[in-house]
């Protein structure tokens, strides 16, 4: 007896034609675009909105020493590190979701390129012209990267020779990415810049609690 899901939904049985990829091939490379947009557009969001935090916490630290009031509400100043530790640590798995939609959308292009013989040579229609810069790999006229100058290409490079799933792809890139990186590093720079803010705004409550009245 077959699987419900396979008798539901059976496999193998759809033909695609090379209209139907190069329709895909538009539809993936639209979807790359936005969501690495979307990345991007997220990543700027969270580091202005934390930059703006510690900015209004250290202007708050810089007057304390003026204030009269009571220590446990100059102790409030330390919310703004607290928030700035909280955002960062969601804010990173929420620029994860754009960034992941990206790789599929990235590697689902690269899968159609293949599919339609748009890697390896290319045989040139008669009536075009030789490219200006021809390339070193595979293409003649699409300009690519070396592959040891980025950390991304060097995965996918790597998978291709161990002939890696596309899931292993997936995974390998969401792991290893610059991107991803990159946001990791934003993300705990202000996690260690509100720590340190923390601790200075602790010692400058206890030292304005010390200081004798004018």
């Amino acid at each position: 007896m077959e699987p419900e899901n396979e008798s539901r939904y059976p496999r193998g049985r759809a033909t695609v034609t090379r209209d139907e990829l190069f329709e895909l091939l538009k539809h993936y490379e639209a979807a790359a675009k936005d969501e690495r947009d979307f990345f991007f557009r997220y990543l700027n969001f969270y580091a202005g909105l934390l930059s703006a935090i510690l900015a209004v916490t250290l202007t708050g630290l810089l007057s304390l020493a003026e204030s009269s009031l009571n220590p446990y509400l100059k102790l409030s100043l330390l919310l703004g590190p607290m928030l700035t530790i909280a955002l960062s640590r969601v804010g990173y798995p929420i620029l994860m979701v754009p960034y992941r939609r990206f790789l599929e959308a990235w590697i689902t292009t690269i899968n159609i390129r293949a599919m339609l013989g748009l890697k390896g040579s290319i045989t040139l229609d008669e009536g075009i012209s030789q490219p200006v810069y021809k390339g070193k790999y595979d293409n003649g006229f699409i300009t690519e990267f070396d592959a040891r100058d980025v950390a991304s290409l060097q995965l996918l490079r790597r998978a291709a020779e161990e002939e890696s799933s596309a899931e292993e792809v997936l995974k390998n890139l969401s792991e290893g990415g610059g991107q991803p990186w990159m946001a990791r590093t934003i993300f705990n720079a202000f996690q260690v810049a509100a720590i340190i803010l923390s601790v200075v705004i602790t010692i400058a409550v206890l030292l304005s609690n010390q200081s004798p009245p004018n």
